[in-house]
């Protein structure tokens, strides 16, 4: 993926505050985006259509944006979304629909100034103040389902090619959430309930995401520190807000549940920052994915000029640990050129999305690998890349290799089709239907989708 943030709150890369109102002027606007991310090689956008509890879609649960007209609620004369993937795909451009899933509001507590079809209005006791702003309470099994219900819309009624989520889930640490804790914390720590309380949204998400059409991809942004080594040897070696703490976010648990296709963390530093040093951050995500199916993009913050500047050298480094991607944050900065950002994302070569399948099995393939051959998975210099291991030990020592994968391969129907495999999975005899099919099933020409 070589993608880019396309904000919408505060009319801050689209659409502009001066075109509120105007159709046209919103739709010429964002054909011009199009237009400059397309010449510099950018594949994917990730667009903000649900910014605080409202939404740039034609909705029967949130109210059109305030972002689009200026009043909340008011119809703005055309399909924002539908626009947008209509024009993105007559250029090959993926988009992913990038959602808020708990703000209500980025100032103001005043329940009454929202549309009258806000779901906050409408049910007060779901909204937690903080900061002079409103979110949901992600503790309320009701805040829960009216996300997944948002998510599930969306994924029903257009063409979309993912659903994004930032980082924003809790608001912070002293809120006023003691109702919820008490009525559904069942015996847990606060800090435990709000994990959970979290993770069951994501997971929820992600099911009904797949449910309705498996081919969109579901990714989350998270802050790039999950924790640091100070509070668990297992962090990273920073020192900076830790979102598994700070909001409650624990980005490893979603990654070994599989409950994403995507994780791309905002390492927004750069090289050599004392609080949170690139080089350090990059190696640690690249090994929470390790053996998992859950991809790993960087999101890079260009709005720093010391980062803009050293983008390129950023790349390189992700590319040393086997990561195939980037979100840049965000468009404005793109236009404005800081640090000569444009030449460099130019130069930015990642594999292209016609051969995501490809890549997707050689991940597999490496990660059955990995899975079977421990020594190497812990090894410093092959765990991210184990075809060179092979080459370089493996064949020598009479290791299993890494056949190709039919990009037919589906992993549910494999073990369906197969029975005898799906009970051998299950009592433990393979790891998975990959496991025995590259042990077995390729030389018996088994069935491996439907």
């Amino acid at each position: 993926m070589k993608g880019v943030w396309i904000t919408t709150v505060y009319n801050q890369d689209w659409p502009s505050s001066s075109s509120k109102g105007n159709v046209e002027i919103q739709k010429s606007e964002f054909i011009n985006i199009l237009e400059d991310v397309m010449s510099l090689g950018i594949d994917t956008i990730v667009v903000q259509i649900r910014p605080k509890s409202d939404a740039l879609y034609k909705s029967s649960i949130n109210p059109w944006s305030d972002i689009l007209t200026g009043v909340q609620g008011k119809d703005p004369g055309y399909d924002p979304l539908e626009f947008i993937l209509e024009e993105s795909h007559k250029r090959n451009i993926k988009v992913h629909g990038w959602l808020n899933p708990y703000r209500v509001t980025t100032s103001g507590t005043n329940l009454s100034v929202l549309s009258e079809n806000n779901f906050a209005r409408n049910n007060p006791q779901t909204v937690i103040k903080y900061n002079n702003a409103m979110f949901y309470n992600p503790g309320l099994p009701e805040v829960r389902e009216y996300i997944v219900n948002t998510v599930a819309e969306i994924v029903r009624n257009y063409n979309i090619d993912g659903i994004h989520f930032d980082d924003y889930f809790y608001p912070g640490e002293n809120i006023d959430d003691n109702d919820a804790y008490r009525r559904y914390g069942n015996g847990v720590s606060l800090g435990d309930f709000r994990r959970r309380s979290v993770d069951e949204m994501v997971k929820a998400c992600y099911e009904v995401i797949k449910s309705i059409n498996g081919n969109v991809k579901f990714g989350i942004s998270p802050r790039g520190i999950w924790k640091n080594k100070s509070s668990d040897v297992s962090g990273s070696n920073t020192s900076g807000s830790e979102s598994y703490y700070d909001i409650y976010a624990d980005t490893r648990t979603w990654i070994k549940n599989s409950w994403l296709n995507y994780v791309a963390p905002q390492v927004y530093w750069e090289i050599g920052n004392k609080v949170a040093d690139y080089s350090k951050l990059i190696p640690w995500w690249a090994n929470e994915v390790i053996n998992t199916n859950v991809k790993l993009y960087i999101g890079q913050g260009i709005y720093k000029e010391a980062v803009a500047r050293e983008l390129l050298k950023q790349i390189e480094l992700n590319k040393k640990y086997n990561i195939n991607g980037s979100i840049l944050f965000s468009y404005i900065d793109i236009k404005k050129n800081i640090g000569n950002v444009k030449d460099q994302i130019k130069s930015i070569n990642y594999i292209n999305d016609n051969e995501e399948m490809n890549y997707s099995m050689y991940v597999f393939s490496k990660n059955w690998y990995l899975n079977k051959y421990l020594d190497v998975a812990n090894s410093p210099t092959y765990k991210y890349d184990p075809y060179k291991h092979y080459v370089d030990y493996g064949k020598k020592e009479g290791r299993l290799p890494l056949p190709p994968i039919p990009e037919e391969y589906n992993e549910g129907a494999y073990l369906k089709l197969n029975p005898d495999v799906n009970e051998a999975v299950k009592n433990g005899i393979f790891v998975s239907g990959i496991d025995h099919y590259l042990q077995y099933g390729f030389n018996e020409s088994r069935k491996v989708s439907y």
